[in-house]
């Protein structure tokens, strides 16, 4: 009798070359990555996780040495960093910011709601980009860090909005260009007359 063994291989973070060179695997560990986003210094990224009979977290690595560093508690996604690279938002129950060094304690952060992605991150700091991914068309709203005010800054989606899902929405830090993926899931309806 032959049985057979499911194995799950984490996946790893790779550094691609955008020109001639080779592909370079920064990670080697048990942990399944999965988001990441460089850090400003561009030494270092920030990534959501998941070690082996544990929930996610959120880690920041050095490209060059080092292993894998958590900075927030089980049970938080997030890889967004601030625009100054000395915080990470981290959605749970609530939105908070986690300090990269690791030390002290997070920081709840008005206006955005655990179910919102951040879509851009102003330079100066001040203000996000955020909307819920999954429908049709994503109303982005601008989100200012200190007051927690909210406020539509634009609505996007594509022309044809029929069978549509939007999974993935990316700003620019200045808010002038965008880019989103979607899914097209189209069936047919068929109508049957005359059943008995």
């Amino acid at each position: 009798m032959l049985s057979s063994l499911t194995l799950h291989v984490p996946r790893q973070l790779l550094l691609v070359p955008l020109g001639p060179g080779e592909t370079k695997q920064i990670t080697h560990d048990s942990i399944d990555h999965a988001y990441a986003r460089f850090l400003p210094d561009g030494k270092s990224v920030v990534f959501a996780g998941t070690e082996p009979s544990h929930k996610s977290r959120i880690y920041v690595q050095a490209i060059n040495s080092g292993s894998a560093r958590p900075i927030s508690p089980e049970g938080v996604n997030g890889f967004i960093p601030t625009a100054d690279g000395k915080f990470v938002f981290g959605f749970s129950d609530s939105v908070a910011l986690y300090p990269i060094d690791g030390q002290g304690a997070s920081r709840p952060v008005p206006g955005i709601h655990p179910d919102e992605s951040i879509l851009s991150v102003s330079p100066d700091g001040r203000s996000v980009l955020v909307g819920v991914l999954g429908g049709y068309a994503v109303d982005v709203m601008r989100v200012d860090l200190a007051s927690g005010r909210r406020e539509l800054f634009k609505k996007i989606g594509p022309p044809d909005p029929a069978g549509v899902s939007m999974y993935n929405v990316v700003f620019t830090p200045d808010g002038k260009y965008y880019a989103y993926a979607y899914i097209n899931l189209l069936s047919e309806l068929y109508l049957v007359e005359g059943l008995r």
